[in-house]
């Protein structure tokens, strides 16, 4: 798997944890 670039990481990181709390208060 191609690594990331730290903004593209920084991205996905935050995306994640957005779903995750989505999830978690819905």
């Amino acid at each position: 798997m191609p690594k990331l670039n730290p903004i593209q990481a920084l991205f996905a990181h935050k995306i994640a944890r957005l779903i995750l709390y989505i999830e978690s208060e819905g």
